[in-house]
């Protein structure tokens, strides 16, 4: 299992324009402070079934 740190999220995401994830996988980041909402300019959710 791979630990998680900010530093891991940072480097991948840094000049990217879209990024395609779960709500779940976006929850976390979130939660765990890896991504914060000012770095979003646009957010879609999917909520379908």
């Amino acid at each position: 299992m791979v630990r998680m740190s900010a530093g891991v999220w940072d480097k991948p995401l840094k000049d990217v324009r879209v990024v395609v994830s779960t709500y779940a996988v976006l929850a976390d980041l979130l939660g765990h402070g890896f991504v914060r909402m000012s770095r979003l300019a646009l957010l879609i959710i999917d909520g379908g079934t």
